[in-house]
């Protein structure tokens, strides 16, 4: 996952709701979900719009890969 505009992957965290995915298999469908679990979208973009989400802690999954993302 890369931030939006684009920066290093390290510094994804925290970010303000809105980045890009970056896949060399290219993107088929992300998944985001809360700490629950629970699905809060799917996407088949490769840009993520989460500024109108509440602030807190998600994960983004591309096929097995999952990251930690934090909105502030």
């Amino acid at each position: 996952l890369h931030s939006f505009p684009a920066r290093r992957s390290s510094d994804l965290n925290p970010n303000a709701g809105q980045f890009t995915i970056s896949s060399k298999q290219g993107i088929v469908r992300a998944q985001v979900f809360d700490l629950f679990g629970r699905t809060v979208f799917t996407t088949a973009s490769s840009v993520v719009d989460m500024r109108g989400y509440a602030k807190g802690v998600y994960f983004v999954r591309v096929g097995e890969t999952v990251k930690k993302v934090i909105l502030h």
